[in-house]
């Protein structure tokens, strides 16, 4: 589980973590991780208090660990 990990992660950490998780996971093993996204951002934005990444850029980095991702709930960031 990658909770509050992702939010506070910049992408290149991201696929890091994700090829990790890939490469340790038992063949019907999954990933639970929450993230900040927003369409408005090329790759990422923000600090370490909060990054938000493209959400097709996520999508992305998961693919290229060899995971597929599914969105589970979505909420908007209120601050």
């Amino acid at each position: 589980s990658f909770y509050s990990v992702f939010t506070h992660t910049y992408p290149d950490e991201t696929a890091l973590l994700l090829a990790e998780a890939a490469r340790v996971l038992a063949p019907t093993g999954f990933v639970f991780a929450d993230c900040f996204t927003s369409p408005l951002v090329f790759r990422a934005s923000g600090s370490r208090y909060a990054v938000e990444v493209n959400r097709d850029h996520l999508l992305r980095l998961a693919a290229l660990a060899g995971l597929s991702a599914e969105l589970v709930d979505e909420k908007p960031w209120v601050g």
